[in-house]
């Protein structure tokens, strides 16, 4: 049995154009049992790297968190429609992991 593994980097999670070329790297191997790995969004990780190096100043960490926020659901808006069911549990899960770094920082 032949597993495929892909991993998709930050780079290439950037936008919906490229969202849709993920998805039509995948759809390519629809009859093959696969395992995906992705990165954060692109330019993510370094913002959480930045908001480490800046625990002491609060205003930043809180700007950092809000821009990341952002990101996010600007990305989730591209995608899906606003009221699908897709948007909102990708909301939800996007509040839930906001609030679990909140919480480390």
């Amino acid at each position: 049995m032949t597993i495929i593994v892909s991993k998709f980097g930050g780079s290439c999670l950037k936008d919906k154009q490229s969202f849709n070329k993920i998805l039509a790297i995948i759809n390519i191997f629809k009859d093959k049992k696969k395992v995906l790995i992705f990165s954060a969004l692109n330019g993510i990780t370094d913002l959480l790297l930045k908001t480490a190096q800046n625990l002491e100043n609060s205003k930043e960490v809180d700007k950092i968190i809000a821009f990341i926020e952002k990101r996010h659901i600007d990305i989730i808006e591209q995608i899906f429609e606003e009221d699908s069911k897709y948007y909102l549990k990708a909301k939800d899960w996007i509040d839930e992991k906001l609030s679990e770094l909140e919480d480390v920082f």
